[in-house]
């Protein structure tokens, strides 16, 4: 499957009176839960996942994601099975793709990158079938109670583990540029919405791809939960020029 980087410019006026018509919870400002709802609903599974969204003030949102599918697909997608107020979120010419050039992503190549994170560890919650979403840093302090820990080095850490699963890649260094408690709602069994707090961080550093081919599914997937809501885009950049060596 080719990975395509899709650019789509929102309607933010118009998602937001789109999602209170349609009962979407919207949590402090936070556009995800709406941004997943809407793009569900125009391009049903071809929509992109995992997603970021880049909001200037005076601006429209723009999303930014990756996908298995391209422009011209979603547009036709849209245009056949979306109903007319969703269609309208979503005009042709505000939506953009490219392919993702991984053949050029070699071993050993390093980026920059940048990465909204939801660092929370699953744990037992007393039955067989359900467990409960903890802070990392929360997990960390129970298990080292003694310790003055670093929140950021804490979720710095978790990064490091979420980048290196199947070998995809190292951090050689990460700097967390944000961070808020995010009060957020979900739609659960029969559709009634329940809320709870996630920890909400942003980073940016470079690594180091060590299997291109576990990076290029690390990118298709995004990192850690929350995927769908926002969380877990692993934005590219040009590592900083260090100069001769």
């Amino acid at each position: 499957m080719t990975l395509h980087l899709i650019q789509i410019r929102l309607d933010g006026r118009g998602l937001y009176r789109w999602s209170g018509r349609n009962g979407i919870p919207l949590d402090d400002g936070d556009l995800g839960y709406v941004v997943h709802a809407a793009t569900r609903a125009a391009f049903g599974a071809l929509g992109p996942q995992p997603f970021a969204l880049r909001h200037a003030p005076g601006q429209d949102p723009v999303l930014l994601g990756y996908g298995g599918h391209t422009a011209q697909e979603l547009i036709e997608h849209c245009t056949v099975f979306a109903v007319p107020e969703v269609a309208a979120l979503f005009p042709p010419e505000t939506i953009a793709s490219k392919p993702m050039p991984l053949d050029s992503i070699p071993a050993g190549r390093r980026l920059g990158f940048e990465v909204r994170i939801c660092p929370i560890r699953r744990q037992d919650a007393g039955t067989r079938d359900r467990a409960r979403e903890t802070d990392a840093f929360l997990v960390r302090s129970q298990a080292e109670p003694e310790a003055a820990l670093d929140r950021e080095q804490v979720y710095r850490d978790w990064l490091a583990e979420q980048l290196a699963r199947n070998g995809a890649a190292r951090i050689e260094q990460g700097r967390m540029t944000a961070f808020r408690r995010l009060r957020v709602s979900r739609r659960g069994e029969k559709r009634r919405p329940h809320s709870s707090e996630k920890p909400d961080a942003t980073f940016v550093g470079e690594l180091t791809v060590e299997d291109p081919s576990a990076f290029a599914d690390l990118l298709a997937r995004g990192v850690g939960r929350h995927r769908a809501f926002g969380f877990g885009m692993l934005l590219l950049r040009p590592p900083p020029d260090r100069g001769p060596c």
